[in-house]
């Protein structure tokens, strides 16, 4: 403007209103260095203004209209690159041209040089003189490796240690911490005094007794796993006091890693290691306890662990035969609430190993001091290393964030605490500094127990000048797939260094990181210290969905309350299956609100939804936030107030984040007027009572009924193309009443109901084979997740019954009525239940007359008593309804079993564990004896010799085609 030149008119792109969002803050990074640039060469400064501004406008105006900021051509560097099947794979996926370097490898060389440059500028280097030809004819001579020793620090890790010879200087590189690096330098840290890490472990395990042939006292196992890495002095000081010791495993032996089920994270591939040697092991019985939850703070106390943590004893049962021969104790154990609260649990336990009331509580007290010791001695430490950091401003701390048995516990963190400790830094658990009191965002939302005390602990991180934060994370980790990514946003312009590890991760890959993290950490300072880095402000806050005296209302960013039945207010939905929720959003006419859904995800949403996420996300995420974005970029009338509809949950799954991760990108975008909508039973549906809840149920039932007999349809009509347009016709008729009265409804049910059962099929319903699809409540129903499964199974001629969307409510209610979640059902619950339960069977009994489908009324409880022989119905989500619905329709209509879900679900392997080794022979003679040797209906059974498995397959999607060696076991 000062130079005249109106912003709004450069390169004819017109806004109307206000300028785009931070459209000043992106002139101003721009323009500060560049004018100064083009100075240089002689470029008029009004050019350089225009250009970039319209640079600015137009990649706002793309943004809006929803086109990808990745342009038509992407340059792609790396030594990964040198694998010409890696770009070319690439180029496949993204349907871009991928531009290679000559030399991909060398793009990191181009980098230093870069930065030096930028930091000579600077002032923070000097110019020193180098001869380019001297560097390039450099020799480099790799001699034989060799084997550390340990020195005397009497480390036992045994690196292998390479030798590389450049002008006749020998230098020595790799291991797990800078050992042989110091010795060049002629510096030498005390690594021990440094590692604070180590010294944590030292203190979890002080009170662990070695093995003693003469001590006779009866024996506990206890496997090295998961929590026992923060709660052993609490479950050690407990059974010592009862008379036992307890034994560890010492080795993860590869046997036991081998025996794995499902392709677990690399925690639980050590907790299968340590289980192999703890079997081999003299003990008397197996402590394995389900923990659902452990303190974080006063004011959430409704917090759990993952469902790889509580899973813990069920899937190691499932795979050593060795643990079901010895006594186990399998407490739940809920410390969410403080560990105080579990004592009559603990008292329970010891009174059925035959002490006395009083030794119970005695020893539930005396472990109860031994943890609290352990906590008080453990902050006692932290704050001496935050006062000896704090006494000289040049001091750093490196914060270790993540779980006690990935990041502190030395068979996971690939001597990661060492390498820092080596270099003179210190390395500090989180938990050892007093977070509690931090706030964080999302706090009501963030369900997971290590999640909230990892971002109270960023919080405090990020607002200390002299700690900096490392994270360790684990492929596969589903928490950290949301966790990460609000860590990073937590800690805003505070550079922070990730590393996701595996059995697999090597040393060199971690030291540069390690290298160029400190490096980064050194230059921040010295920026910090010049006041040359501005802390990025949140100026932005998205709509929020709220109640006026019960009333639903969207709060805007300008403050206007918007009432939900308000003509300008759209709620839009994400596709939830192929009928249901079609007829779900025209239950919201019947409170009148007017509801919009988003067709099922294509390969361009789903490369939106990619695109704005981590990929490490589960699939049904990625699709949805695709969804999502796709519509406000290109089909958001305008003027519109949207509410995006989106459940939320409580864990342990992580579909309980979506909401949370919609709306920060609602906010990352700055998409005004525009609100995540949660409903559920905690916030009263917000608003919308029965009048909605009553109509949206009927609909789920209708459609899920439906979707049975489209399958049934698809596979068995005698002319399918006449079945299909006979079905659709009649579904049509439904949707378009489904909001009305019960009596208008049943009226249509009824009509369908009659018109369809006149349909022909090529032999009766009872003779078509039928194959049950269980697994993750999106994807099985998600027509790019299925990539057409349904349809290639009735191309085969088998009937697909697909589990339905009702069963996930029902089993919802299950968690209320028992009390398993939440608490004690009120009178407004069992009447919501009885009311459910009235039109579940009034709908299906209508719908029988077609026979059409397989018609029984879901009782969730049969599929728990099916399941929890092998999985605790206390482990809530989809892994028992999975396990229990397999061998539930295997005994019932299904002659095989498929089990879908997204690829890293977490429920999806701990029931593919379980069911791959229980759907084998070993479990046959126990099936056939339930039903006096048949597996049918009909009597017949399903073995044709008696060494048959029954026929069952997991399969994980990602959205892509399913890769050969999926379809060649579907064959």
């Amino acid at each position: 403007e000062s130079l005249g030149i109106k912003v709004t008119e450069i390169g004819g792109v017109a806004y109307k209103g206000s300028n785009p969002p931070n459209f000043n803050d992106q002139c101003a990074a721009f323009i500060g260095s560049d004018i100064k640039n083009a100075a240089q060469e002689g470029i008029p400064v009004e050019d350089i203004v225009a250009g970039l501004v319209y640079s600015i406008c137009m990649n706002y105006s793309n943004r809006v209209k929803g086109n990808r900021p990745v342009g038509k051509k992407v340059f792609m560097q790396g030594g990964v690159c040198y694998n010409e099947a890696i770009p070319a794979a690439m180029a496949a996926l993204t349907g871009k041209e991928i531009i290679v370097p000559p030399e991909p490898g060398l793009m990191g060389a181009f980098g230093v040089a870069l930065e030096v440059e930028r930091r000579i500028k600077r002032g923070f280097l000097k110019e020193s003189a180098f001869d380019l030809k001297q560097l390039a004819d450099r020799e480099v001579v790799y001699g034989n490796s060799f084997t550390c020793g340990g020195g005397k620090e009497k480390c036992d890790l045994r690196c292998e240690i390479a030798r590389i010879e450049i002008e006749g200087k020998k230098y020595p590189f790799g291991g797990a911490c800078n050992r042989y690096v110091n010795m060049l330098r002629h510096q030498e840290f005390d690594k021990e005094a440094l590692d604070m890490v180590r010294f944590r472990q030292s203190l979890v395990f002080r009170d662990l007794e070695p093995d003693d042939p003469s001590d006779k006292r009866p024996t506990v196992g206890m496997n090295r796993s998961f929590l026992v890495n923060t709660y052993f002095p609490f479950f050690n000081a407990f059974f010592t006091s009862l008379g036992y010791r307890v034994v560890l495993p010492e080795k993860v032996l590869s046997e036991g890693v081998d025996q794995q089920q499902a392709a677990f994270c690399f925690p639980v591939e050590i907790a299968h290691g340590f289980m192999a040697d703890l079997l081999k092991k003299e003990t008397n019985m197996l402590f394995m306890p389900h923990i659902r939850g452990i303190p974080t703070d006063e004011e959430n106390p409704n917090t759990c662990t993952c469902v790889f943590v509580q899973g813990e004893s069920f899937y190691l049962r499932g795979t050593f035969d060795g643990i079901n021969a010895k006594k186990t104790l399998n407490p739940y154990l809920d410390m969410s609430r403080g560990m105080e609260s579990q004592k009559r649990i603990f008292v329970e336990m010891a009174k059925e190993l035959g002490f006395s009331k009083k030794q119970a509580r005695e020893a539930f007290e005396n472990a109860l001091k031994a943890q609290n010791t352990f906590k008080k001695d453990l902050r006692a430490k932290g704050a001496e290393i935050l006062k000896e950091i704090e006494s000289d401003a040049n001091k750093i701390g490196v914060v270790l964030f993540g779980r006690p048995y990935n990041s502190f516990v030395p068979e996971a963190n690939k001597g990661i605490p060492a390498k820092f400790a080596s270099r003179g830094y210190y390395v500090i658990p989180f938990d050892m500094l007093e977070y509690e009191n931090q706030t964080m965002d999302d706090e009501a939302t963030m369900y997971w127990s290590m999640g909230r005390m990892i971002l109270k602990g960023s919080r405090l991180v990020r607002n200390h000048p002299q700690l900096f934060g490392n994270y360790i994370s684990n492929f596969s980790c589903g928490p950290d797939s949301f966790v990460v990514g609000y860590f990073r946003e937590e800690m805003g312009r505070k550079p922070s260094l990730t590393l996701e590890l595996d059995s697999h991760t090597a040393d060199a890959g971690l030291e540069t990181r390690i290298e160029a993290f400190l490096d980064i950490v050194q230059y921040y300072r010295e920026l910090e210290s010049k006041k040359q880095i501005k802390e990025a402000e949140k100026d932005f806050q998205a709509a929020y969905v709220t109640l006026d005296n019960g009333t639903p209302v969207i709060v805007c960013q300008d403050g206007q309350r918007v009432p939900m039945a308000d003509p300008r207010v759209r709620v839009v939905l994400p596709a939830m299956g192929r009928f249901g929720h079609e007829a779900l959003v025209k239950a919201f006419q019947a409170v009148g609100i007017t509801a919009h859904g988003l067709p099922p995800a294509d390969d361009e949403v789903l490369k939106i939804g990619r695109g704005n996420s981590t990929c490490k996300e589960c699939l049904p995420l990625q699709t949805t936030v695709g969804s999502m974005l796709h519509y406000f970029w290109n089909q958001r009338p305008e003027d519109e107030v949207t509410a995006y509809f989106m459940p939320g949950a409580g864990g342990p799954c992580r579909f309980g984040q979506y909401n949370v991760f919609s709306r920060r990108l609602i906010e990352r975008y700055r998409i005004p007027n525009a609100a995540v909508l949660t409903v559920n039973a905690e916030n009263a549906y917000m608003g919308l009572g029965d009048s909605f809840t009553l109509p949206a149920w009927r609909a789920i039932v209708i459609g899920d009924t439906m979707y049975e007999i489209w399958s049934t349809l698809l596979a068995g009509a005698k002319d399918r193309d006449h079945a299909l347009e006979v079905f659709f016709g009649e579904w049509k008729r439904i949707v378009n009443v489904i909001h009305k009265p019960w009596k208008e409804i049943r009226k249509a049910v009824t009509h369908a109901s009659e018109t369809l059962s006149k349909l022909e099929l090529k032999v009766p319903y009872e003779e078509l084979p039928k194959i049950s699809l269980i697994g993750e409540i999106f994807v099985r129903s998600d027509p790019i997740s299925l990539q057409n499964l349904v349809e290639k199974m009735s191309d085969r001629g088998f009937v697909v019954r697909t589990s339905t969307v009702s069963e996930w409510i029902k089993y919802v209610d299950w968690l209320i009525r028992y009390h398993v979640e939440g608490d004690k059902p009120t009178i407004p619950f069992w009447i919501r239940y009885f009311v459910k339960k009235y039109f579940d069977h009034k709908i299906r009994g209508i719908f029988s007359k077609t026979g059409l489908f397989f018609y029984e009324i879901l009782n969730v409880q049969d599929l728990i008593d099916a399941g929890e022989k092998f999985v605790s119905p206390r482990l809530t989500g989809e892994a028992i309804l999975t396990v229990g619905a397999a061998f539930h329709e295997i005994l019932h209509p299904a002659c095989g079993v498929i089990s879908i879900g997204p690829f890293g679900c977490m429920p999806s392997r701990v029931a593919e564990s379980i069911l791959s080794e229980k759907f084998t022979i070993g479990e046959k003679s126990e099936l056939l004896a339930k039903t006096n040797g048949n597996l049918h209906l009909d009597g017949s059974s399903i073995f044709d010799k008696d060494d048959r498995k029954l026929p069952f397959l997991a399969i994980e999607t990602d959205g892509n085609a399913f890769p050969q060696i999926i379809e060649a076991r579907l064959e």
